[in-house]
């Protein structure tokens, strides 16, 4: 869950014209991390990265889409048309909390062992997915979104109280840091300026590049394995024409059919659900974004003065 505390089906191609899918069996998933060499350029092929997110035109195409259906949307709470940072916050937030809900469903659906909390799990899978399908400037977005969005639950929360150190969920602030340092470990020597900006510890820097080497080799083994199958259809959102958030999310879930081949069919929904919030139903196999954490966000992009 991701609580607080206190349109058009997409399909990549690469250079040769093949269908992204007929490409990603033979890519491997450690190839992203600085354990194992050097990460590759934009539009640089040899990894899954490249193919997911070098593809330069189509990607910024895909983008573009998705930034037209948030302007569009902007929330009623918002008085005047929303400014392109708080579109770009909003939707790096809500890319970063459906990735989480993917991680939940992921670990359902493929009875994933979870050797910790699984909340971490999925917030792991989430900074995964971000420096993976998209292109640098991009992830960057979305990761800031992610990150700026924990630390401000964590200051309006103010002081911890003990439930919240009881609860399932990391504390907003340590949520914070993991992003920061999981998307910096993917690339340390492009993101310094995340260590700088976000004031991460120098002690936990040190260590972030093996951090995320860890995250992407051990959630890369059954990502792997559901591209070699993929294109999928077991993902599906029945999308609202007239509500661009829905659209934004079907064209999210439109992406990752194409990426991904899941064994059991997984629902996405948007509808209202009476809190601010996300979270996946194991009952009935179904994510659920609630509409009113999409107005949160909005709130939230116009006390960060964006």
């Amino acid at each position: 869950m991701a609580v607080k505390q206190g349109a058009v089906p997409f399909a990549l191609k690469d250079e040769a014209g093949k269908y992204l899918p007929q490409v990603l069996p033979d890519l491997d998933w450690r190839a992203l991390v600085p354990r194992w060499g050097a990460l590759p350029g934009p539009c640089e092929s040899g990894s899954l990265r490249h193919i997911c997110r070098g593809i330069c035109l189509e990607s910024l195409m895909r983008r573009l889409a998705l930034a037209a259906a948030l302007v569009l949307s902007a929330a009623p709470l918002a008085a005047q048309e929303p400014t392109d940072a708080q579109i770009a916050f909003v939707e790096g937030s809500v890319l970063s909390i459906f990735y989480h809900e993917f991680g939940h469903a992921l670990i359902d659906i493929l009875r994933l062992p979870v050797l910790g909390q699984e909340e971490d799990a999925a917030d792991i899978l989430s900074v995964v997915l971000t420096n993976t399908l998209w292109k640098e400037d991009m992830a960057r977005e979305t990761a800031w979104a992610a990150a700026t969005s924990w630390r401000m639950m964590a200051d309006e929360a103010g002081e911890v109280d003990e439930e919240s150190y009881a609860g399932v969920h990391g504390l907003d602030l340590q949520r914070h840091y993991t992003t920061v340092c999981l998307f910096y470990g993917a690339n340390p020597d492009a993101r310094a300026d995340f260590v700088e900006e976000f004031a991460l510890p120098a002690d936990r820097a040190e260590g972030c590049p093996d951090e995320y080497a860890l995250a992407a080799e051990s959630w890369g083994i059954y990502l792997d394995e559901m591209a070699a199958d993929a294109p999928g259809t077991a993902i599906t959102m029945e999308v609202d024409p007239a509500d661009r958030i829905s659209i934004l999310l079907g064209d999210e879930v439109a992406a990752l059919n194409q990426y991904f081949a899941l064994p059991e069919g997984l629902t996405v929904k948007l509808e209202s659900c009476g809190e601010e919030n996300a979270f996946y139903h194991p009952s009935d196999k179904t994510i659920t974004f609630c509409t009113e954490y999409v107005d949160y966000l909005w709130e939230q992009a116009e006390q960060a003065g964006l």
